[in-house]
């Protein structure tokens, strides 16, 4: 988390990406039990991990979840990182410190009368996928997100109380090209 420590009670799960194209969710597949970090932020690992791309995903109460994509092979350990929502009420969003690319940018907007208008608070949801859900984050006060430590390829939902829901089916998030967002008040 940027600037505050380890966070004990997170809530972490695995999607276990297979190279036949199928994968399942580690959780799922061993009984539902959330593995749960401790007074640290340590989690331990799993037993009986196949090789495979695993996203690991964690997530937290009023907090910005985020995953690490790494392979089952890898020793290193994985560091991940959550940001608190109250942090969003910025003009920029903050980036978290093990932030890498692919990443994507953007703004989350509404056309009103009188031109386009910011919309602040609005959930970015970020899925690859078999709807794997990668990240979350919420934009700032200017309508900006960004989301880091990516797959190549991305679909991405945006959702507000009193909008229409919008999606953006396939994005390659290698070309770095900022990608604003329209959402639509319900009922208009």
């Amino acid at each position: 988390m940027v600037g505050q420590g380890p966070i004990a009670g997170a809530w972490v799960n695995i999607w276990v990406q297979l190279g036949n194209g199928s994968g399942y969710s580690y959780v799922w597949a061993h009984g539902g039990s959330y593995v749960v970090a401790n007074e640290q932020g340590h989690w331990d690992s799993w037993a009986d991990l196949p090789d495979a791309e695993l996203t690991i995903l964690t997530t937290h109460g009023g907090h910005q979840p985020c995953a690490a994509i790494v392979d089952s092979r890898s020793t290193e350990p994985v560091r991940l990182e959550v940001i608190p929502y109250e942090a969003f009420d910025t003009i920029e969003p903050p980036r978290p410190s093990n932030a890498r690319d692919p990443s994507l940018i953007g703004t989350v907007y509404e056309t009103t009368p009188e031109g386009r208008k910011p919309v602040s608070g609005a959930m970015i949801w970020i899925e690859h996928g078999f709807e794997i859900q990668t990240a979350r984050a919420l934009t700032g006060r200017e309508g900006r997100y960004y989301v880091c430590n990516l797959p190549t390829e991305v679909a991405i939902g945006v959702t507000k109380s009193g909008y229409v829901g919008a999606s953006v089916w396939s994005m390659d998030t290698t070309k770095g090209v900022p990608l604003d967002i329209e959402l639509r008040r319900e009922g208009s």
